[in-house]
C-alpha cells in the first residue's frame, strides 16, 4: 500500500493523464460547434482561473514584489519580443 503522499500523487497523475488524453476527442467535437478562437480563449481563461486559485491557496501576500517584476518582465519579453521565422 503506497503512503498517503504517494496516493495523492498517483491520483493527480491519473487526473492529468485523463484530461490530457481526452483533449483531442473533445476538441474535435467542439470544433464542430465553435470557432477555434473561442476554444483557445476558453482554454486560456480556464487555465488562468486555475492558476489564480492556486495562487490564492498558496497565499497572495507571500510573493515579493521583485518576483512579480521578474515574472512580468519575462512575460512581456515572450509575448512582444522579435520573432525569428525560418524560411525554407
Amino acid at each position: 500500500m503506497p503512503a498517503v503522499g504517494q496516493t495523492r500523487a498517483y491520483l493527480a497523475l491519473t487526473l492529468v493523464v485523463a484530461l490530457w488524453g481526452s483533449y483531442p476527442a473533445f476538441a474535435k467535437l467542439a470544433l464542430l460547434h465553435f470557432p477555434p478562437f473561442v476554444l483557445v480563449t476558453f482554454r486560456s481563461m480556464l487555465a488562468s482561473a486555475f492558476l489564480v486559485a492556486l495562487l490564492f491557496r498558496r497565499g497572495w501576500c507571500t510573493l515579493k514584489s521583485r518576483v512579480w517584476a521578474s515574472t512580468s518582465g519575462s512575460g512581456v519579453r515572450e509575448t512582444t519580443g522579435p520573432r525569428r521565422v525560418r524560411r525554407g
